[in-house]
């Protein structure tokens, strides 16, 4: 992470301040503390601006990177939200599919001020929010989740993971690099020199 020593980052005395960014027309702000917090730009949130405050996270979803051309997707979910929140989860859905989102963390110092700045380190695509309210008499909980995936997740596309021809020319029609992997099995033997 750019700017944080090791030593910076294993230490108790320095708590992780956890951002999420989701570009939209109005861009949402969340980070894992309590308060406001104003972050300058840079180039994931290039207006920069303030961070909501969630309150300390009780668990933080577990980040998985693609590798291979695996696609992944995660689940980001609020609980305990008003009603007013829930509404307003409702009638923004059509703004927040497609939104590209971005999580990333940074350390903070003694004085409760970054040490370095936030380190963006995952992005994904958001998919439809979804609302929903459980219990019928009163304590009413009411969570709003978000579906965020990696690359080319969606039920209506093909996985673009195999090194095929076929495969590689719908990433790129001309692109011919792919085209002998169906002339290889597991029980081909290449010799070098030919």
């Amino acid at each position: 992470m750019t700017g944080l020593t090791q030593d910076q980052l294993r230490s108790d005395r320095n708590p992780p301040a956890w951002f999420f960014f989701m570009q939209t027309d109005t861009p949402v702000r969340i980070w894992s503390g309590v308060g406001d917090f104003r972050l300058p730009s840079d180039s994931v949130d290039t207006a920069g601006g303030v961070y909501r405050g969630l309150g300390i996270f009780v668990q933080i979803p577990s980040i998985r990177v693609p590798l291979n051309g695996a696609m992944i997707r995660h689940e980001f979910a609020l609980s305990g939200v008003t009603a007013e929140v829930l509404r307003l989860a409702n009638a923004d859905r059509a703004t927040v599919r497609g939104a590209e989102v971005f999580w990333g963390l940074t350390m903070l110092g003694p004085d409760k001020q970054p040490m370095a700045s936030v380190a963006w380190f995952w992005n994904g695509v958001a998919d439809t929010p979804k609302a929903a309210r459980t219990g019928s008499q009163q304590p009413v909980t009411r969570t709003v989740s978000l579906s965020v995936g990696t690359g080319e997740v969606g039920r209506k596309q093909k996985n673009l993971w195999r090194w095929t021809g076929i495969d590689q020319r719908l990433r790129s029609p001309t692109d011919a690099f792919c085209d002998r992997v169906v002339l290889y099995n597991s029980q081909t033997t290449e010799r070098w020199p030919t």
